[in-house]
């Protein structure tokens, strides 16, 4: 199969969009985290947690963990 420089490009773009950054845990918390800190359900946690996104407290993004799974990394903004 012969790939154009067209869909190369595209094959490139796409990857990319799934190309997550590494959980760093001197830079994100996880909702998880902050579930036991605040002895609360995670539920809960992701609630105060976005509610701080609205409120520009804090941004979020997607990483990858350690073991592969995909997670939301909360982190100051």
């Amino acid at each position: 199969m012969i790939i154009t420089p067209e869909e190369n490009e595209l094959l490139l773009e796409l990857a990319a969009q799934f190309d997550y950054p590494e959980y760093a845990p001197e830079k994100h918390i996880t909702r998880k985290q902050m579930a036991q800190t605040w002895g609360i359900s995670e539920n809960g946690a992701s609630y105060r947690l976005e509610k701080l996104v609205q409120n520009g407290v804090l941004e979020v993004e997607t990483v990858l963990l350690p073991d592969g799974n995909k997670c939301k990394g909360y982190y100051r903004a």
